[in-house]
């Protein structure tokens, strides 16, 4: 079920791309939806239920990826989820804590120089 539910969001970037424009748009995302349930067969109310709870895992999962190579933690080998790599299409749109960067000071203290 889980398969089906991923392939068939992934023919639906109006539900996951948050750069689209129709990202926002209600009634694109219920076709999508409606699209979605038709390829799967998946009920409405599992469906989506179902696909936030794949992409809450997979959030969770590359949050605990990035700390894993931050602690250098690496002689203990952590078995990845089996979606984890299936689920790659979302990293352009999704973010961890800590993956929005900073300004750099050099940014910062060119806009100082000019006053």
């Amino acid at each position: 079920m889980e398969d089906a539910l991923i392939v068939a969001v992934c023919g639906q970037s109006v539900l996951y791309d948050t750069t689209l424009v129709s990202y926002r748009d209600r009634i694109k995302k219920e076709q999508a939806w409606v699209v979605v349930g038709e390829e799967t067969g998946i009920p409405v109310d599992v469906r989506r239920r179902k696909w936030k709870s794949l992409r809450d895992r997979y959030m969770r999962e590359k949050r605990r990826e990035k700390e894993g190579k931050k602690s250098g933690s690496a002689a203990r080998t952590v078995k990845k989820w089996k979606f984890f790599a299936v689920l790659y299409f979302l990293d352009p749109f999704v973010h961890t804590e800590g993956d929005q960067q900073q300004p750099s000071s050099v940014s910062r203290d060119r806009g100082r120089d000019r006053g």
